[in-house]
Formats: C-alpha cells, structure tokens, sequence
C-alpha cells in the first residue's frame, strides 16, 4: 500500500495558504498547517474538515518573526518521523509600519524570505524568493528535490489588512477587482502537485508558474526597479482586469495556469549563490 504523502503550508490559517491546504487535502494528503496563531490554525483545520470530511490535517506552530520558532517548528516535524513531500513556503508579510525580528531583520525580509531558507521591500523580496528558488534547484536537483516559485497574481486577502488599501474605501475595491482567495490559490496548488520532469520542457533551471496578465513577460521580466512609471503603471492596470476578465469568462482567458520565464535577474547564478550564502550566515546555517 503507498504511503499518504505529507505536506507542510506555512501561513495556513487564512487566504491562499487555507485554500492551498484545503486543496492537498483533497488530494488525499497529509497537511500540516504551520501557523502562528495556534487558535486560528485550529479554527482553519475545522474549515478544511468541513468542506473535506475525514482530511488528515494538524496544526504546528511556527512564527516566521522568530529563527527560534522556525527550528523549534522544523524540529517538532522532524520528531513525527514523517517524510516531507512538499513545502508551500506561502506566510508573507505587507506592513507600513516597520517591523523587526529578535535578530534585528526586517518583518519584510524575514517573513516573506529568510523563514524560506530555514525551513519597494516586498517587491525585493519576492525577487529573493525566485533568486532562492533557482538556487535551491541547482544546489538539490541531485536529491530528487524540485524547486519552483509561484505568483499568483492580484488576489484580496488578509495581506492587505495592515495596508491604507485594506481599508474602505479601497478594501472595496479591491475586493471587487483582485481575486478572492480561492482562485488565487490554484497556481500555488498547480506548482505544489505538478510533475515536474513530466512538464519540464526547456532548460530553465527552475520553474516559475503564473497566469493571465501576471504570466505576460512583461511583469515576470521586468527588472525589480518598479519605479519606471511605464511598467509600473501597466502593472497596475493588469492587476485590475486579471480578476474580472477571468471571472468573467468563466476562467476560458487567462485562466490556464502555465509555466513561464521568471524574472531575469532570478537566473544570475552569481547573484543567486552570492544571496544564498548570505542568507545562511545570518540564519546561521551552512552555507552549502
């Protein structure tokens, strides 16, 4: 008899993270919901057990501010004997306000990055997590370990809530134009359970999935310097009709999830290694 797979989704309890872990529940896999808020991790494992009766599904608590939670998280799995099949590296974290880790990092940085190599700042450090994902592949593809990144384009969910844009009245919006939360989902569930040698089709050396306006060159080449009023501002306006062009047509225009280019600077391998090390000095790892 094969053995259930196992998966772990950081930020589970809320958004794209729940979705995420409601859909690998689905599909017959173990979830673990890696949540600050053990109470709201909870409350998401009823959610995912209502609309998926029987789903194996915990909680484990891990607080992406701390690098002593995220080893005693890594540790307290580790301790279950359990193999690892997938890791959705999806907690985030938008604030206008700044914001530090114990070790002096910013809320930004730590969250959104750094927590991924232990277990203008947010755009950078969506940039750092495709930087990681080539590095990662290149260094474990040996391993049998796959490595991709995901954006999942406009989408309305509690990232905004410390933002002036999470309030009325532009929450409404919002929440009228980006995507809710369900459908924002469906890249990060594609790249979690796609086969990767199957699909593999070109020599990049890892794969970055997208859809619709967010799978356009573009927004997935532009350099990271979205200053240039140009790109910033098509950028914008594809935000706003991703969502609703979609929904509107029944997902038959931009809705096919598919393995795109990411950003150009996300194949320097000397940048990629260069940040890697470094990441690992201040996680305080190995550097290979």
């Amino acid at each position: 008899m094969k053995s259930k797979q196992v998966a772990i989704v950081t930020g589970a309890n809320t958004g794209i993270g729940r979705e995420t872990a409601l859909a690998l529940a689905k599909s017959d896999i173990k979830v673990f919901l890696a949540c600050r808020n053990v109470d709201k991790g909870r409350e998401a494992v009823g959610y995912i057990q209502d609309a998926c009766p029987g789903a194996d599904v915990e909680v484990l608590h891990l607080d992406m501010m701390s690098m002593d939670s995220i080893r005693k998280c890594a540790s307290e799995f580790k301790s279950r004997k359990l193999p690892l099949n997938i890791l959705v590296n999806n907690a985030g974290f938008n604030s206008q306000e700044p914001s530090y880790s114990p070790e002096g990092i910013g809320g930004s940085a730590q969250v959104s990055f750094l927590n991924k190599y232990e277990e203008g700042l947010y755009a950078r450090t969506k940039l750092a997590n495709a930087l990681f994902a080539h590095e990662a592949q290149l260094r474990w593809q040996g391993q049998g370990i796959e490595s991709s990144a995901v954006d999942p384009g406009s989408v309305y969910s509690d990232i905004w809530r410390n933002q002036a844009f999470g309030r009325p009245p532009f929450s409404w919006l919002l929440k009228a134009l980006y995507a809710p939360t369900w459908d924002g989902a469906k890249p990060v569930i594609y790249a979690a359970i796609a086969p990767y040698s199957a699909e593999k089709k070109n020599n990049r050396p890892y794969r970055f999935f997208a859809r619709g306006v967010f799978a356009s060159p573009l927004i997935t080449s532009s350099p990271p310097r979205v200053l240039e009023l140009p790109v910033a501002l098509a950028t914008l306006f594809g935000s706003l009709i991703d969502w609703p062009v979609r929904r509107l047509t029944g997902g038959l225009i931009w809705g096919k999830v598919k393995e795109v280019a990411g950003p150009k600077f996300s194949y320097d391998r000397d940048f990629s290694s260069r940040l890697w090390k470094h990441a690992a000095t201040v996680a305080g790892f190995s550097k290979e």
